[in-house]
């Protein structure tokens, strides 16, 4: 049912989730779904980035507490495609940076500062180590490197991700408890 290449947005029942939803809406942006994201290197697993680092997570266990997830696929994938994703997981689980709990709130100071200036301004996240990454950085990069073009900037939010694929791919599976 699902390809490499497929992109998984889920919004988490934690408190942790709510959180990162709130802080990444940005005002004039639609309200967002999402709290996480993912990319499936096989029909069964995904490539993320949790507090354990970069992992190969069952799809099971990646939405078992999941609130509500939609997997989102690109109407044009090709083979090619499917080898850079594969790729750039492998690559960036061989890297094996670091959960960015401190990148975390480098973005949240970002949020903040735009809720009162109606903007989304990128002051502290760019002083996050390179090494500290979120999930919707590396999905970004992965989409970015797997398509040989810009999709999203060094800093994407979760949102972000679920709105560019809202807008050009296809939905293969929604699921709201």
């Amino acid at each position: 049912m699902y390809q490499t290449g497929d992109v998984l947005v889920i919004l988490g029942s934690s408190w942790i989730s709510r959180l990162i939803k709130w802080f990444s809406h940005t005002p004039g942006e639609p309200r967002t779904h999402a709290s996480h994201v993912a990319i499936f290197v096989n029909s069964k697993t995904v490539c993320e980035i949790t507090a354990d680092g970069i992992t190969f997570t069952a799809f099971a266990d990646a939405v078992a507490h999941a609130k509500r997830y939609v997997v989102y696929r690109c109407p044009h994938i090709t083979p090619d495609y499917k080898i850079r994703v594969i790729g750039f997981c492998d690559s960036a689980y061989l890297r094996s940076p670091d959960y960015g709990f401190f990148t975390l709130l480098l973005y949240a100071l970002d949020s903040l500062i735009g809720k009162i200036v109606m903007t989304d301004p990128v002051l502290f996240r760019r002083l996050a180590p390179v090494n500290r990454m979120v999930c919707s950085e590396l999905v970004g990069s992965c989409l970015n490197y797997a398509f040989r073009q810009v999709l999203f900037g060094p800093h994407p939010e979760p949102d972000d991700i679920e709105n560019f694929c809202c807008k050009n791919w296809q939905i293969v599976e929604a699921f709201k408890a």
